[in-house]
């Protein structure tokens, strides 16, 4: 069962019998928009109640951009149930029109002998979260989905912090959400929507950044104060940039791993000369 502070995360609800998502700024991007990591947070969470079983991959395409001061309706639809995995679509709509779609994968635990288990992707090796230095939005990103995220810097430069400095795409930060569960399922989703953060490092400012789409595979089940994002930009090519992003517990676990493909513009004052 999810905690009250999970579900307030999203801003999701059981409401008239059916799940209901209101778009406020609080889970939303400065463009007055759902924020991508609250759309698949919310899908998540509607797979876990509706399945009663651990999310364990979940992919959300983006078909349109839900407005603050919309109510959108998400729904469940099974297209597969197996012995111990079923696969899942959440579709979010309102007013007619269909915002995004998710697909999903829930599993119960194998707990037999034969069950495979291990990691072998390893977090890098950066100070503990209180000894790194913070990592502020700035002006303009107040009650929104933004800020509701503490972050220090790990690894970098940040293109927050260092706008003027370049980097390889790379860029790990540690992470914690306010009043929440920040290594919940919904919590990773909503911190694996990172990987803008190393497009921009590598190329610099951006006047766009659009999500197309947020993956994420939940690996272990561990409770974490804060989550380390290894994020790495792996490309770009005629203005769609993808890449992945690693998220570990305080003591190395691995928790989760994200990929994201986004429609990205540099900023054109940044491309003019000094004159």
């Amino acid at each position: 069962m999810l905690s009250r502070s999970e579900w307030d995360l999203t801003g999701l609800r059981y409401d008239g019998g059916e799940w209901a998502l209101d778009v406020v700024p609080a889970n939303s991007s400065p463009m007055d928009v759902l924020f991508g990591g609250a759309a698949l947070g919310a899908s998540i969470q509607v797979a876990a109640a509706e399945t009663g079983t651990a999310v364990r991959w979940a992919s959300t395409r983006f078909l349109a951009p839900p407005p603050v001061g919309e109510r959108i309706t998400l729904t469940l639809s099974v297209d597969a149930a197996g012995r111990r995995t079923t696969h899942s679509t959440v579709t979010a709509s309102g007013r007619g029109v269909t915002y995004f779609d998710t697909r999903l994968v829930t599993g119960s635990r194998d707990s037999t002998s034969s069950a495979v288990e291990g990691q072998w992707s390893t977090a890098p090796h950066v100070p503990a979260p209180l000894d790194c230095r913070p990592i502020r939005f700035g002006a303009g990103g107040e009650g929104y989905a933004v800020a509701r995220v503490e972050r220090r810097l790990a690894l970098g430069p940040h293109p927050w912090t260092d706008p003027d400095v370049s980097g390889t795409g790379r860029v790990a930060m540690w992470a914690r959400i306010a009043d929440t569960a920040t290594s919940s399922p919904a919590g990773l989703a909503w911190l694996a929507d990172s990987v803008v953060t190393g497009v921009a490092q590598a190329i610099g400012k951006l006047s766009r950044a659009t999500s197309l789409d947020n993956t994420i595979r939940v690996a272990a089940d561990a409770q974490s104060e804060w989550v380390l994002l290894d994020v790495v930009a792996e490309g770009a090519a005629d203005g769609y940039a993808y890449g992945r992003v690693d998220l570990y517990a305080e003591d190395g676990a691995l928790l989760a791993t994200g990929s994201q493909t986004c429609l990205c513009r540099r900023d054109r004052r940044a491309l003019l000369p000094d004159h």
